[in-house]
């Protein structure tokens, strides 16, 4: 047992240190992108962004406002989805589809397409077997890159909505939605992806346009084995906080993940740049300690998820667990895809302990925000910091601001409809699927069932793996769920940042709530976990503690 721990947390520190050493200059380069400073990189792509912004017709001096703005982000994730539909019912005409495969069925086909562009990568298919090459190619992973887009384009509206100390007299402008996808594309995660894919490549992952290798099992059987290009998905997969795989198997396949240097490495890269926005945040606002504190909550509600799976560490069945990995590995995975948002895994989520599962939900539940998916989880933990703040103000007797701006009656409303979205989706719909299908083995089977709506409501995509997911029931509410969960609050946050925007920043005062100690990291932590507790916590005790509690 001592040994197992003891690798757990060599591991985990060997992850946190790397990000603490990376995040800091990642997230100065990301602020200098968002507010179109000189990077090194400008001289090679400005001209290919000057050149796309002439093509699509767009001027990327011209602000918007956040209902523009929201316009534009929603009418590019529609367009994907009409896209990435129509892609897979076409996939019998189209090129590169070694199988032979059939179109896919109008629902499923549905289902797939809001799944990517939401981030999710929930598959209720089998990935080998029903998509072409071409269409994961071509669809899935165009996607990828788009949906981190949107993600990163909310987040930097968030941050450019609070005023730096030159900005006080002034509105600041939120930028523009085009402009935030071609620099977020260009200047960061192509970049990014073009690193790490000559490094997945080097460790194994496969990057070709073979239909198939010829290999032999133990038995002297000859089967035949798909490959394509698998490192140029898996990257993008992985520093998207996407998800999805290109085999059933996932990172736990090794084409996906080869070797324990690769699980290393797709661990710290599901992390990085969601650990980097709160260091881009301070750079934008001109104090490194708001963002240092952001980090560190984060930081923190990470590791009291992995303490409290690693406490049922003993207990692990090799059952779902990967060898070349063994059971550390692959609960800290799970715990990271988790936290992340990314929602890769590699092995069975459902053979986990109950305790190790509760971890998981306790991940999702907090809008992943320790350190959570890219751009999400930096959105969704400034609206804990203006419920905080607002909840320190009432306690004061002062009216609540957050750097220089008041928290009036129209910001907290909407951070309740973020909050509160979520959950009604995930209890909403979790109370209706157990009224149609008959639980047999409760209450693991209601963990079931709840771990597929807080996984696809939270963006996550990982599954239990042991509920019908192609079942029609489950791809139109898995689809509402992902939708309603993914834009009801990107809607919220941007209708915060514009309001936010309009408003003039106020002198400090000595009477204002201090934001950058340990006390309000603290009370930041607890409003985070008592909100949600007080949410979930009846039904998380109807399953996961229920399932420890059992004899």
């Amino acid at each position: 047992m001592e040994g197992l721990l003891t690798s757990l947390y060599i591991q985990f520190c060997i992850v946190l240190i790397c990000i603490i050493l990376i995040a800091p200059i990642l997230g100065k380069y990301i602020s200098h992108v968002m507010q179109r400073k000189h990077t090194f990189l400008d001289r090679f792509l400005n001209p290919i962004a000057s050149f796309t912004y002439k093509k699509i017709g767009i001027n990327p001096h011209q602000d918007q406002d956040w209902k523009t703005y929201l316009t534009a982000l929603l009418s590019l994730n529609l367009a994907g989805i009409v896209f990435l539909t129509f892609l897979q019912k076409a996939q019998t005409y189209l090129p590169y589809n070694p199988q032979q495969l059939q179109s896919v069925s109008w629902l499923q086909s549905f289902n797939t397409a809001i799944s990517f562009t939401t981030n999710t990568d929930w598959q209720s298919y089998t990935p080998e077997s029903t998509l072409s090459p071409f269409i994961q190619m071509i669809g899935l992973t165009v996607q990828n890159f788009l949906s981190a887009m949107s993600g990163l384009a909310v987040a930097f509206v968030f941050m450019r909505s609070f005023k730096s100390q030159k900005e006080i007299t002034r509105e600041t402008p939120l930028g523009n939605f085009w402009v935030d996808c071609v620099r977020s594309l260009l200047w960061i995660l192509l970049p990014l992806c073009l690193v790490l894919g000559i490094i997945y490549i080097s460790l194994g992952v496969p990057q070709n346009f073979s239909n198939f290798i010829h290999a032999t099992t133990l038995e002297g059987q000859q089967i035949l084995i798909p490959q394509g290009p698998i490192a140029s998905q898996e990257v993008i997969k992985i520093l998207g906080s996407n998800g999805g795989g290109y085999f059933n198997a996932n990172s736990a396949h090794p084409y996906e993940n080869p070797s324990f240097i690769s699980n290393i490495i797709q661990m710290i890269t599901m992390l990085i740049i969601a650990a980097s926005l709160p260091f881009a945040f301070s750079h934008k606002i001109g104090s490194k300690h708001q963002g240092r504190i952001l980090f560190i909550a984060m930081a923190i509600l990470l590791t009291m998820s992995i303490l409290i799976a690693s406490s049922s560490l003993n207990s692990m069945s090799l059952e779902g667990v990967e060898t070349r990995f063994g059971k550390p590995s692959t609960l800290l995975y799970s715990i990271l895809t988790t936290a992340s948002g990314c929602g890769a895994t590699n092995g069975a989520l459902a053979s986990l302990p109950p305790l190790s599962a509760f971890s998981l939900f306790f991940n999702m539940l907090i809008a992943g925000i320790g350190f959570g998916g890219v751009g999400s989880g930096f959105y969704n933990l400034i609206l804990y910091v203006i419920l905080a703040v607002f909840l320190a103000g009432l306690m004061v007797g002062r009216t609540p601001e957050y750097l220089g701006k008041k928290i009036e009656s129209f910001e907290i409303k909407m951070v309740v409809i973020a909050i509160l979205i979520p959950p009604l989706c995930i209890l909403g719909l979790t109370a209706l699927a157990c009224s149609i299908f008959e639980a047999t083995s409760l209450p693991h089977s209601f963990s079931e069932i709840l771990y597929t709506f807080t996984s696809s409501t939270t963006n996550n995509g990982s599954s239990f793996a042991s509920i019908q997911a192609d079942h029609p029931f489950y791809q139109w509410a898995t689809a509402i769920s992902m939708l309603v969960g993914r834009y009801g609050v990107m809607f919220a946050c941007l209708a915060i940042a514009g309001s936010f925007s309009q408003k003039i920043k106020i002198p400090k005062s000595s009477g204002a709530f201090p934001t950058k100690g340990a006390l309000f990291c603290g009370l930041l932590i607890a409003v985070i976990i008592i909100t949600n507790g007080l949410i979930y916590f009846p039904a998380l005790s109807l399953g996961s503690i229920a399932e420890y509690l059992q004899p």
